[in-house]
Protein backbone atom coordinates (compact mmCIF):
# COMPACT_ATOMS: atom_id res chain seq x y z
CA UNK A 1 0.00 0.00 0.00
CA UNK A 2 1.32 3.46 -0.88
CA UNK A 3 0.78 6.21 1.70
CA UNK A 4 0.71 9.96 1.02
CA UNK A 5 2.66 11.91 3.60
CA UNK A 6 2.34 15.58 4.46
CA UNK A 7 5.67 16.49 2.85
CA UNK A 8 4.33 15.74 -0.65
CA UNK A 9 6.00 12.34 -0.91
CA UNK A 10 4.73 8.83 -1.50
CA UNK A 11 5.82 6.20 1.00
CA UNK A 12 5.63 2.51 0.14
CA UNK A 13 5.75 0.43 3.37
CA UNK A 14 6.46 -2.83 1.51
CA UNK A 15 9.72 -1.43 0.09
CA UNK A 16 10.44 1.10 2.84
CA UNK A 17 11.10 3.74 0.19
CA UNK A 18 9.59 7.14 -0.47
CA UNK A 19 9.79 9.55 -3.40
CA UNK A 20 8.44 13.00 -4.31
CA UNK A 21 4.94 13.20 -5.82
CA UNK A 22 6.35 14.98 -8.87
CA UNK A 23 8.96 12.28 -9.48
CA UNK A 24 9.67 11.86 -13.25
CA UNK A 25 8.50 8.22 -13.27
CA UNK A 26 5.02 9.24 -12.08
CA UNK A 27 4.85 12.21 -14.43
CA UNK A 28 5.99 10.14 -17.42
CA UNK A 29 3.52 7.33 -16.71
CA UNK A 30 0.61 9.78 -16.49
CA UNK A 31 1.59 11.79 -19.58
CA UNK A 32 -1.03 11.61 -22.33
CA UNK A 33 -0.02 12.17 -25.92
CA UNK A 34 -2.56 14.46 -27.53
CA UNK A 35 -2.16 14.08 -31.27
CA UNK A 36 -5.68 14.92 -32.48
CA UNK A 37 -6.15 18.64 -33.09
CA UNK A 38 -9.33 20.71 -33.53
CA UNK A 39 -8.93 22.91 -36.61
CA UNK A 40 -11.10 25.67 -35.12
CA UNK A 41 -9.43 26.25 -31.75
CA UNK A 42 -6.21 24.25 -32.21
CA UNK A 43 -7.29 22.31 -29.12
CA UNK A 44 -5.40 19.04 -28.71
CA UNK A 45 -7.34 15.90 -27.80
CA UNK A 46 -6.15 12.42 -26.87
CA UNK A 47 -8.26 10.33 -29.27
CA UNK A 48 -10.13 10.51 -32.54
CA UNK A 49 -13.39 9.77 -30.68
CA UNK A 50 -12.86 12.78 -28.40
CA UNK A 51 -12.07 14.96 -31.42
CA UNK A 52 -15.21 13.76 -33.22
CA UNK A 53 -17.34 14.56 -30.17
CA UNK A 54 -15.63 17.95 -29.74
CA UNK A 55 -16.28 18.85 -33.39
CA UNK A 56 -20.04 18.48 -32.80
CA UNK A 57 -19.78 21.78 -30.91
CA UNK A 58 -18.54 23.55 -34.04
CA UNK A 59 -20.92 21.90 -36.51
CA UNK A 60 -23.95 22.23 -34.24
CA UNK A 61 -24.86 18.65 -35.08
CA UNK A 62 -26.99 16.82 -32.52
CA UNK A 63 -27.20 13.23 -33.76
CA UNK A 64 -29.22 11.76 -30.87
CA UNK A 65 -32.89 12.53 -31.46
CA UNK A 66 -35.69 11.95 -28.98
CA UNK A 67 -38.21 9.47 -30.43
CA UNK A 68 -41.08 11.20 -28.58
CA UNK A 69 -40.52 14.90 -29.36
CA UNK A 70 -38.45 17.22 -31.55
CA UNK A 71 -35.48 17.59 -29.20
CA UNK A 72 -32.00 16.47 -30.26
CA UNK A 73 -28.87 15.96 -28.22
CA UNK A 74 -25.13 16.00 -28.79
CA UNK A 75 -24.62 13.18 -26.28
CA UNK A 76 -26.57 9.94 -25.82
CA UNK A 77 -26.42 10.33 -22.03
CA UNK A 78 -28.26 13.64 -22.23
CA UNK A 79 -30.94 12.00 -24.38
CA UNK A 80 -31.34 9.21 -21.81
CA UNK A 81 -31.71 11.78 -19.03
CA UNK A 82 -34.30 13.66 -21.11
CA UNK A 83 -36.29 10.47 -21.72
CA UNK A 84 -36.23 9.59 -18.03
CA UNK A 85 -37.31 12.97 -16.66
CA UNK A 86 -39.48 14.47 -19.42
CA UNK A 87 -41.16 11.38 -20.85
CA UNK A 88 -40.92 9.22 -17.68
CA UNK A 89 -39.27 6.38 -19.61
CA UNK A 90 -36.76 4.17 -17.81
Amino acid sequence: MVIHTSDRTLYNPSTGMSRPLDHPIRMERNAVVKSFVCTEYLKELSSSARLKFHMLIHTGEKPFKCPHCDKSFRDVTNRKTHLRFVHKIQ
